[in-house]
């Protein structure tokens, strides 16, 4: 019955992923040295003595679960010692053991995972073992990948046993200006629960807060910023009324580039970004005044309002007047700057650079 049982793993192993471990060997930025298909053929086709569990006359087991479990480790260390250690890569793995967590438990003594630096990690009772740094988004993409395909030991892996390697200053700004690169239920799986609570109110992670979750799950892998620190301002209009309803965020950073961000949550993505150790924030802005193209100023009710030709038009292109005021460094001719000294001092100081 075992050997049945081994013989279908082999089948599923060469139907489905030989291509993966293929695919590792040829696509693999750090080069390990994968195992070949005709190398994981002798491990998982060779005919080795099965395990007979001890059991009385009357045919029941004489050892308790645990026992047996460690008499069975035994068996099957000994039936494979002199056997060459074969090496996977996480696809494979997930590949196998989800159509049966335990396809690999006999194997396990000669079968390893090569990790995000070709690193060995060994497989105990269907589990990946040790604690590592991976890349933010290769974490991402095995919480998926686990997901997907509801393989447990796999999501306890990438959610527990991994945290982040730093990501540099562009690399965090481009996590927020990407709303719909993340998978919202694998950032839920990954994130603590006093996390979610803190930050997230709803059952389901808003489309709208999807960017600054991925960042505060960032964050909770124990990541943070690759080089120097670096100041980033959010310019945050003092009200909503005449903007787009798409509206964007406009955040300098220190190298003087204004970006945009779509959608974003000021006050979440500047709490998280200080927690990471990048120094953020906000300035309020109620007034634009450009020299080449017009101003933007709130009428009475709150509303942004501008003139053209003489006349009052009751909306802002906001974002590219900000740009054109910022590169003009007019915002010292507005009301916003006297209240705000210091941090348009620093913006000056960026600017001046």
């Amino acid at each position: 019955m075992e050997k049945k049982f081994a013989i279908s793993v082999i089948s599923f192993l060469n139907s489905v992923c030989m291509g993966s471990i293929l695919y590792a060997q040829d696509n693999n930025d750090k080069n390990c040295n994968y195992s070949t298909p005709e190398e994981v053929n002798i491990l998982f086709y060779s005919k080795v003595t099965p395990y007979v569990p001890s059991v009385d006359r009357q045919g029941n087991p004489i050892l308790g679960p645990e026992e047996a479990y460690f008499e069975k480790a035994q068996h099957y260390y000994e039936a494979y010692k002199n056997f060459d250690p074969v090496y996977i890569n996480f696809d494979a793995f997930e590949a196998i053991t989800s159509a049966n967590p335990n396809a690999l438990e006999n194997f396990e003594s000669k079968l390893f995972i090569l990790g995000f630096e070709c690193e060995k990690i060994s497989i105990y009772r269907g589990n990946l073992l040790g604690s590592y740094q991976a890349p933010f988004y290769e974490i991402l993409r095995l919480m998926k990948l686990a997901l997907d395909n509801n393989n447990k030991a796999l999501a306890e892996f990438s959610g527990k046993k991994l945290t982040a390697l730093p990501l540099g200053i562009y690399e965090i700004i481009d996590i927020l200006k990407s709303d719909f690169a993340f998978d919202s239920e694998s950032l839920r799986e990954i994130l603590p629960e006093n996390f979610l609570r803190n930050y997230i109110t709803s059952k389901e992670i808003p489309i709208s807060l999807t960017s600054e979750t991925a960042l505060l799950t960032f964050l909770s892998l124990k990541g943070k910023l690759l080089g120097e620190e670096t100041p980033l301002f959010f310019f945050v209009p003092s009200s909503f009324k005449g903007i787009p309803k798409n509206r964007s965020g406009v955040l300098l950073s220190s190298d003087g580039v204004i970006h945009s961000i779509p959608g974003v949550n000021v006050p979440m993505a500047t709490e998280v970004l200080n927690r990471i150790g990048i120094p953020t924030e906000p300035i309020i802005i109620s007034e634009i005044i450009t020299e080449s193209s017009g101003n933007c100023s709130l009428d009475e009710a709150g509303h942004w309002q501008q003139v053209i030709d003489g006349r009052k038009v009751r909306t802002c292109p906001f974002n590219s007047l900000l740009a054109i005021m910022l590169k003009e460094k007019n915002y010292r001719n507005t009301i916003d700057f006297k209240p705000q000294m210091a941090q348009f001092s620093k913006v000056s100081m960026i600017l001046g650079n």
